[in-house]
């Protein structure tokens, strides 16, 4: 690995570790009752929401001194998960770690939650948007990625519309006053 690869991870991992330190604070207002807190979450086991809700148990456990627990309802981009949540009781022992994801779903009609049905506590990220391509291709370095946009659109792989990948992808090519891509999610193909 490169060395400047390296410390672009262990940047990334530092970030990551101040989020996740500071995520306990959403947990406080819980009861301390006995019985364990739950965390809902949408993402599939071992997937990067599902890791990052485990390690916000893991050190939150520590602080409040109380049994946690991590509840994975997958389905509908997130509905599923909130649907969930929203037969539970509002007593301060459950939460929902909540993605862009979910956001899409409820424009989408999936869900009948609306964002008034929530209380938000705290906002914590510890995903790094990368732009990569295929080893076979000509583009080998950042230089040529801009400069290869200049000319034309690229295609941009993302993981739905309007979630972080396609947002930091616009974002980028505006910055850098280059075409702005052609991105493809996991649903569909546009052009800005």
């Amino acid at each position: 690995m490169k060395k400047s690869f390296k410390l672009f991870l262990a940047a990334a991992f530092l970030v990551t570790e101040f989020f996740v330190v500071a995520l306990p604070l959403m947990i406080t207002s819980a009861k301390a009752d006995g019985h364990p807190i739950q965390a809902v979450t949408h993402a599939g086991f071992g997937g990067g929401t599902d890791v990052t809700t485990r390690m916000m148990l893991l050190r939150t456990r520590r602080y409040l001194k109380q049994d946690m627990q991590l509840v994975n309802k997958k389905g509908g981009g997130g509905a599923a998960s909130m649907d969930y949540m929203m037969t539970l009781p509002a007593d301060g022992n459950h939460t929902l770690t909540w993605t862009t994801g979910h956001a899409v779903s409820m424009a989408l009609g999936k869900t009948k939650v609306k964002l008034s049905d929530m209380q938000p506590l705290a906002r914590g990220t510890d995903d790094p948007q990368l732009f990569v391509v295929n080893c076979k291709n000509d583009i080998k370095d950042a230089k040529k990625f801009i400069s290869a946009q200049k000319s034309k659109s690229l295609k941009y792989g993302t993981t739905h519309v309007g979630g972080i990948d396609d947002v930091s992808a616009i974002a980028f090519t505006k910055k850098r006053k280059i075409n702005r891509p052609n991105n493809c999610s996991l649903q569909r193909c546009w052009t800005y």
